[in-house]
């Protein structure tokens, strides 16, 4: 039966597949909790920003970020959201206030996606475990010449070990978008 269909719908010979309602972005992150890796990046900045301002009903959205020598991830976080060209919209949105709205919506937890479980302590990682609806993994090397150990680690590795994170979570969800 699915055979004769598959061939029907090859051949064109199948009626159109009916259309449901219109999928609501805003409705289908409701309350939802999300964990988004690479936020450092270009692409982790604007991804963020869109989900905060164009559907701000997210229940919360956890940042997983490398810190540096001379500066904490968290610390990292709060100053891209202050000087990024990528977060002027929620600046302007926000201005005053947007600090208290991120701590309404934003957590950071420090790691790195090229170590297991992207280098969550593993009580945090039971923690999130339990409220984690989803794993959105853009972290990545966008060089067109890495190091290849380095991009292995990051590129191959990290995409595992995101997915590994994402099994240990309540919705078991995985985003990838690959560099």
């Amino acid at each position: 039966m699915i055979e004769r269909r598959l061939d029907e719908r090859r051949s064109g010979s199948a009626p159109p597949a009916p259309v449901g309602e219109p999928l609501s972005v805003r409705a289908s992150l409701r309350g939802k909790h999300v964990l988004v890796t690479g936020f450092t990046g270009f692409l982790g900045k604007v991804l963020v920003g869109m989900l905060l301002e164009r559907a701000p009903e997210i229940g919360r959205i956890t940042i997983l970020a490398r810190g540096k020598k001379s500066q904490p991830a968290a610390a990292r976080v709060r100053h891209l959201f202050e000087r990024s060209p990528g977060l002027r919209n929620l600046r302007d949105i926000h201005g005053e206030g947007l600090g208290d709205f991120l701590a309404s919506r934003v957590d950071v937890v420090a790691g790195d996606v090229r170590d297991p479980l992207c280098g969550i302590d593993p009580r945090v990682v039971e923690r999130l475990g339990a409220s984690v609806d989803c794993v959105i993994h853009v972290a990545g090397l966008t060089d067109f010449e890495p190091d290849p150990v380095e991009g292995l680690a990051v590129n191959v590795r990290g995409a595992l070990h995101a997915a590994d994170l994402a099994a240990r979570t309540r919705g078991r969800r995985l985003l990838h978008v690959s560099t």
